[in-house]
């Protein structure tokens, strides 16, 4: 790298820095310790949103117009999901999670990081499907106000399908997943059962606490995208957060060798990404 290169780099970090600082302080969202590669993505996708040209033109245009600081927001906090995105996780819930969550009279799970709910909805057919739905509660949270009202409203479009069907059956899917929606021109709306047991909230990993004791926690790709500190304190969350006993569902990528969490786990089955507190 040239020096000018290296220069024109510096910059650009310390402009993205002054743009996350200005959004912690007028908003209180903080997007301070996301990884850098995953939030400049997000930034350049805010970029080309609003025709700014650097980062500096969009700090002025969000310190300027409450709305272009609105969408900013959504975009450094959006998640698009899919249903059953990914089989494998989904599979495990089935085989190993499902018979353990039946020995409790209830169940709470967190889905950390829902995004616009796709995935919180599969969670709940998995539940439907091994008779726990009437006795669960999902709480699934997230940053952006944007995703929390697609996922409260419950309607997709129908594009959102593709392959769906095909990752439930491949994840053990009893039934037909489209038992569990109804088509209205356009969109795919879930059922009522699967909403009703759902409740979605803003929740920031990197300021607000825990929410309560559950029994499942499903956080399948979000830490990867955080540094260090932030992922260590995500860690510290949800271990506050597990039950005794409880369980936790990751992404294949993560790994907990260098957290405290990681000394309480345990592997349950063989997938992976599923796993259980010591006793």
């Amino acid at each position: 790298m040239t020096a000018q290169a290296a220069e024109g780099r510096a910059q650009d970090l310390e402009s993205l820095r002054l743009l996350l600082e200005q959004v912690y302080g007028l908003t209180g969202y903080d997007f301070r310790d996301y990884a850098v590669p995953a939030i400049r993505r997000r930034v350049t996708e805010a970029l080309a949103a609003e025709g700014c040209a650097t980062i500096d033109e969009l700090r002025e245009q969000s310190l300027a117009e409450p709305r272009v600081l609105e969408r900013l927001i959504d975009h450094l906090a959006m998640r698009n999901g899919e249903f059953f995105r990914d089989p494998a996780l989904f599979g495990a819930l089935i085989r190993d999670a499902v018979p353990l969550l039946r020995t409790y009279p209830s169940v709470r799970v967190w889905h950390v990081g829902c995004g616009s709910g796709e995935e919180s909805y599969s969670l709940a057919v998995v539940l439907r499907e091994g008779g726990l739905l009437e006795r669960s509660r999902i709480y699934a949270t997230d940053l952006s106000s944007a995703s929390l009202r697609q996922a409260r409203d419950g309607a997709y479009p129908i594009a959102s399908l593709n392959g769906a069907a095909d990752r439930y059956t491949e994840a053990g899917g009893r039934g037909r997943l489209s038992d569990y929606f109804t088509v209205n021109g356009p969109l795919v709306h879930l059922s009522r059962q699967l909403k009703d047991r759902i409740v979605f909230m803003e929740h920031s990993l990197a300021t607000d606490g825990s929410l309560n004791e559950f029994h499942l926690v499903v956080c399948r790709d979000l830490i990867p995208q955080f540094n260090r500190a932030l992922q260590q304190r995500v860690y510290g969350l949800i271990d506050a957060s597990l039950c005794p006993l409880g369980l936790l569902a990751l992404g294949r990528q993560h790994t907990l060798r260098s957290s405290p969490l990681g000394l309480k786990l345990r592997p349950l089955g063989e997938s992976g990404c599923l796993y259980r507190l010591a006793p």
